[in-house]
């Protein structure tokens, strides 16, 4: 059989998110990578997980897992004032070293921290040719000797500037000028939640309602899916209205299920 070479490479923690059900995968990667699957784009995993974290839900994703003694683990507590967060455990941080060189050709790089764990080196270890997104949650995140996790305040937005595209939610962005971190981007997006998404792109502004959904069953990882989704729809065409209208369907779909159950139904944009 011949061998398919990867098209789009996804850096992060695959984590244990814990649930009614008990603890349940996630992470951008995870979510990005089901998504990539139904689209059959052939993709490779960076991350670092131990042996409780089960791969073979990835089909056949190629994995460079960096062995570990613990994988992330979160436990999200929804409150009336918004998601709480705790983090139990954290797995090996990763290096551009994993990689051995390879994959610095890659045509999609999708750089996903979800716990400080995705150094910053990476922004530099790809081609030109390369369209990197970046999704920095991960990277915006502390946490105390308890494990409680809170938001660091971040000004220097330029210091991602190799990334074409950067997603972050409002309250990510904290009090900075929206206008301002898109100065630094090809491809600046803004997630609202339920009140949709911007995108900031060539120093314009278009804003793109959520797609009308029956029932909000979880709405973790829409973000990511959302994030991933503009990614490949954006390589295909080089339409970015086009991909942010397709990233909001998908981000659609994954609300709809739960946890990385999600399947996006195909659509007409």
């Amino acid at each position: 059989m011949k061998n398919i070479s990867p098209e789009f490479l996804t850096i992060g923690h695959c984590c244990l998110d814990k649930k009614e059900k008990g603890w349940v995968p996630g992470g951008a990667t995870t979510y990005g990578l089901n998504l990539a699957n139904q689209l059959n784009i052939p993709s490779t995993l960076l991350t670092s997980t131990s042996t409780d974290f089960d791969h073979s839900i990835f089909g056949k994703v190629d994995i460079i897992n960096i062995a570990t003694d613990q994988t992330t683990k979160f436990h999200n507590q929804e409150t009336v004032t918004g998601r709480k967060q705790i983090i139990e455990s954290v797995a090996t941080t990763l290096l551009p070293l994993a990689l051995k060189g390879k994959y610095q050709d890659i045509k999609m790089a999708h750089l996903c921290p979800i716990a400080q764990e995705v150094d910053i080196s990476f922004l530099d270890y790809f081609s030109t040719d390369t369209i990197i997104c970046l999704s920095p949650q991960g990277w915006l995140r502390k946490w105390d000797d308890n494990g409680r996790v809170s938001h660091i305040e971040f000004k220097d937005f330029y210091l991602w500037k190799r990334a074409n595209i950067v997603v972050l939610s409002q309250e990510e962005i904290g009090d900075n000028n929206p206008n301002s971190i898109a100065e630094n981007f090809d491809y600046f997006i803004l997630t609202k939640g339920g009140e949709g998404a911007v995108l900031f792109h060539d120093r314009k502004t278009y804003e793109f309602p959520v797609y009308p959904v029956e029932k909000v069953v979880d709405t973790t990882g829409a973000g990511d899916v959302f994030a991933a989704a503009f990614l490949f729809k954006l390589v295909e065409t080089n339409d970015a209205i086009l991909a942010m209208r397709f990233a909001s369907w998908c981000a659609a779909c994954c609300v709809e299920a739960e946890g990385v159950e999600f399947s996006c139904r195909m659509y007409d944009l």
